[in-house]
């Protein structure tokens, strides 16, 4: 029998239609059968503001040095950071020039920073850090989600002379992210625990400059996020900060300023020696080596 053009066009559409059906299935089948490895994911680190007062003392102007403090405005904050129950405010003071002046803990915890410069106006980064164990509540320390807490304030800039018991909101830097990248060794869908999970995680500054140690190649924090996948930032390309205004050397001895460095957009890892740069959780706010370094050499 013959069929007319409009059935067998009918019956091929058909045709077409249920092959399209069966290889869905098979596709959705063969989907639920494939172990499900990766589990990306950026997040910042929240906190609540905080407020403040601060003075800078200039009873030393004529030196070019001054003492900033700080205190919690009484009622307006529900947290306690004089160390009483483990935490502290760390202050770090920068001017054109780089850093002039922190405070970063010490055997008892303190309110105030020192700093020489010969600017005007100053910009502070304050951050919440633990206190020493030996000193804070040990309540506070058999809470490990603390130790993985890097977030800071967003900066804030004084003027040097003129800052007397001035009131302040400290607010939260969204800009510093965790980068966090799981193998998962499971099925999906699963509602089980994952077997061989394996968690990688690296904190970026969105704003500062890193140097990957395994190319030289120097990239923001935020451009790393634009143009890697979160699995590489976290395994293989090794990020350490740079810091425009510190100061690296090559194998040679010969000196480079970070942003020279920066301005070239890599180091030539083969004639540097990557420990001279950071490693990814000092960095917040600045590279702990090189404060040890300043502190070391006033201490000298």
């Amino acid at each position: 029998m013959n069929t007319s053009p409009d059935q067998h066009s009918l019956t091929l559409r058909s045709n077409t239609l249920l092959l399209l059906l069966f290889l869905f299935f098979l596709n959705t089948i063969g989907k639920a059968q494939v172990p499900y490895y990766e589990y990306s994911k950026v997040d910042t680190f929240p906190q609540p503001p905080l407020h403040i007062t601060l003075d800078i003392n200039t009873a030393y102007a004529a030196s070019q040095f001054y003492t900033l403090s700080w205190s919690l405005i009484p009622g307006k904050n529900n947290r306690i950071l004089d160390g009483t129950y483990g935490e502290e405010l760390h202050c770090f003071i920068y001017d054109s020039k780089g850093l002039v002046g922190f405070y970063q803990g010490d055997q008892k915890p303190e309110q105030f920073c020192g700093f020489h410069t010969t600017d005007r106006v100053v910009d502070v980064f304050f951050r919440v850090r633990p206190v020493n164990e030996e000193l804070g509540d040990p309540r506070y320390f058999n809470e490990p989600e603390h130790f993985c807490d890097y977030s800071e304030f967003k900066k804030i800039r004084l003027i040097v002379k003129h800052t007397k018991s001035k009131d302040i909101t400290l607010y939260n830097n969204t800009g510093v992210v965790t980068v966090r990248h799981t193998n998962k060794g499971a099925m999906i869908p699963d509602n089980m625990p994952c077997y061989k999970c394996c968690d990688y995680d690296q904190v970026l500054v969105l704003s500062r400059y890193y140097v990957s140690a395994t190319t030289g190649k120097i990239l923001k924090g935020s451009q790393w996020l634009n143009r890697k996948s979160l699995y590489k930032i976290v395994n293989d390309l090794q990020l350490v900060q740079i810091d425009p205004s510190f100061s690296y050397f090559d194998k040679k001895g010969n000196q480079y300023s970070g942003q020279a460095l920066i301005d070239q957009h890599e180091v030539p890892i083969d004639l540097f020696d990557m420990k001279q740069f950071s490693e990814v959780v000092d960095i917040i706010p600045y590279p702990r080596r090189r404060l040890l370094k300043i502190i070391n050499s006033k201490n000298n």
